[in-house]
C-alpha cells in the first residue's frame, strides 16, 4: 500500500512539474509575442524631404527610413497649380535590406518616371483633371507646395511637404522655342547675379 501511494504521489509530482513547465513555456512564448508586437508597433517610418522651402531650382533630397526590408513602397506627390488644379505623380520603389530609401539612387520599379532622381516626384507631376499632354502648370503668386505621402501595403505611413519658391532673383525667363516642327515653352532659372533675359 505504501509503495502504491509512493508511485501515485510520484506520478502526481511529475504531472505537477509538467504543468509548471508548460505554463513557463507558455509565459515565455507569450512574452516573445508581446516583444514582437512591441517591436512591430514601434517601427517608425520617417520621410525626410529637404530643403522644406527653397527656390524652385534648388536641388531636393528625399530619403525614407524604417521601412520593411526589401519591401515595396509607394511615394505619391500632389500639388495644386495657380488655378487650383490638382497635379500628381506616383512611383513604386523597393526598399533596401536595411529598410531605407534614397530617391537620388533608387530606380522606381514602376510609376510616373523611371530613373533615379531625387526631384523625380516633382518634375513628373501630371494633371489629374485631364489627359491632354499640352496642359501646363499655371503659376501664380510666389510659391507652390508639393505634398509627399509614403504608402506601405496601401496604408499611409509618413508624409512631408516641399514649398518651391519664386522670387525676383529666381523667377525664370519664359520663352517659346520652335525648331524642326516642334514647339515648347522653356523656363530658364535666373541665378543670383545673372541679368534676366528680356
Amino acid at each position: 500500500m505504501q509503495v502504491w501511494c509512493l508511485i501515485v504521489r510520484g506520478a502526481v509530482y511529475r504531472a505537477h512539474v509538467a504543468v509548471v513547465r508548460w505554463r513557463a513555456a507558455g509565459w515565455r512564448a507569450g512574452r516573445g509575442v508581446r516583444r514582437l508586437q512591441w517591436r512591430v508597433s514601434t517601427t517608425h517610418v520617417q520621410l525626410i524631404a529637404a530643403p522644406a522651402a527653397a527656390p524652385v531650382d534648388t536641388p531636393v533630397q528625399i530619403t525614407v527610413s524604417g521601412l520593411p526590408p526589401a519591401g515595396l513602397v509607394t511615394l505619391q506627390a500632389q500639388a495644386h497649380d495657380g488655378q487650383g488644379r490638382l497635379w500628381e505623380s506616383t512611383a513604386q520603389f523597393r526598399a533596401s535590406q536595411a529598410g531605407t530609401l534614397n530617391l537620388a539612387t533608387a530606380v522606381p520599379v514602376s510609376g510616373s518616371y523611371h530613373a533615379a532622381d531625387a526631384a523625380g516626384p516633382l518634375w513628373s507631376l501630371r494633371p489629374a483633371f485631364t489627359s491632354d499632354p499640352d496642359t501646363q502648370f499655371r503659376f501664380t503668386g510666389s510659391a507652390f507646395t508639393v505634398r509627399l505621402q509614403l504608402l506601405v501595403n496601401g496604408q499611409a505611413r509618413a508624409s512631408a511637404t516641399l514649398a518651391r519658391l519664386w522670387s525676383l532673383k529666381t523667377a525664370p525667363t519664359v520663352q517659346t522655342v520652335s525648331r524642326d516642327g516642334f514647339a515648347s515653352t522653356l523656363f530658364t532659372p535666373t541665378r543670383p547675379g545673372q541679368v534676366p533675359r528680356p
